[in-house]
């Protein structure tokens, strides 16, 4: 038997407990850093004129995790409008994703180690047992589509340019 399968069979044995901490103390990074990112974008957009941001809260349900309520940011530019919402925590290779969705489009964001360009499907053991001294700075960067999927440096002028492309 291999340690994987003993670690999740104790883990199951002990009723799960550790799987549940191990996910409330994941949702509350990611909700902090949504949090944060959130401010970043508000500090981006204050110089445009004409351009109102509103939270709304959301219930998000994530998988086989159970429901728990968020903010999503709608960014509105005259009469048309964006909507920046959280998407889900467990996905390969990320920490966790957001879309930004307008009449002409989505652009993804995901939250992955600072030194991230390509995704590293293969290299989980940089988000699995990691002490909060170990941890790695993490930031949002845009994520382009397949077939040549990367990830794009966040900072106003890209973001800004996303913004008006989806609009």
């Amino acid at each position: 038997m291999n340690l994987e399968l003993i670690a999740y069979t104790e883990i199951i044995r002990m009723g799960g407990n550790i799987m549940t901490e191990n996910w409330e103390n994941k949702k509350k990074k990611w909700m902090e850093s949504i949090e944060q990112f959130y401010n970043e974008i508000e500090t981006w957009m204050k110089s445009i004129p004409d351009l109102k941001i509103i939270h709304e809260a959301i219930e998000l349900e994530e998988k086989n995790k159970g429901c728990f309520n968020i903010e999503r940011m709608i960014i509105k530019a005259g009469k048309k409008n964006a909507v920046l919402k959280p998407v889900e925590t467990v996905i390969m290779g990320v920490h966790a994703s957001l879309e930004l969705q307008g009449d002409n489009g989505i652009v993804k964001f995901v939250l992955v180690p600072e030194d991230y360009k390509i995704p590293n499907l293969f290299d989980n053991t940089r988000f699995e047992n990691k002490k909060d001294s170990d941890a790695e700075k993490l930031i949002w960067k845009i994520v382009t589509s397949s077939p040549l999927v990367k990830f794009i440096d966040m900072n106003k002028e890209v973001f800004t340019e996303s913004l008006m492309r989806i609009l």
